[in-house]
């Protein structure tokens, strides 16, 4: 898979998924595999910041929807090492590889999925790290 996977790095402050933005992730509906350093994610129905650690993979939601469902902004708290995956990188690779694509969609809805559940075990295990005291009142452990 690594020869669909772009190696990208963000500074810190970069804002990702910005639309008309220069790194042009949500237009090209793109995954982003965290490798190093730290994005902060402000969600859209509260006033947190939740940090995203490695391993993780952010822009799920853009890759299936072309849209930004659940944050208002997105930014590198630190300097980031990452691999991106693009829609037209994946659509070479569903071409390619049409199993280990179908494979890859599944997962990623499946984590899609456990994320918007909202369950704090789920998003700890996810690289999701919610502020004591912010997560929300109805998760139950996953």
């Amino acid at each position: 898979m690594l020869g669909y996977l772009q190696e990208t790095r963000f500074a810190a402050g970069t804002r990702l998924y910005e639309p008309g933005g220069a790194d042009r992730l949500l237009a090209d509906r793109a995954l982003v595999f965290l490798r190093a350093g730290r994005v902060g994610v402000q969600p859209i129905d509260r006033d947190l910041e939740i940090a995203i650690v490695p391993p993780a993979v952010l822009g799920r939601a853009a890759f299936f929807t072309g849209e930004v469902l659940f944050f208002r902004e997105s930014v590198a708290l630190e300097d980031c090492d990452t691999l991106v995956l693009t829609k037209d990188a994946f659509g070479r690779l569903s071409t390619d590889h049409p199993h280990l694509a179908l494979l890859l969609a599944m997962d990623t809805a499946s984590e899609l999925a456990l994320t918007v559940s909202g369950a704090a075990d789920a998003l700890l295990t996810r690289g999701i790290q919610v502020p004591s005291g912010d997560a929300p009142a109805d998760a139950a452990p996953a």
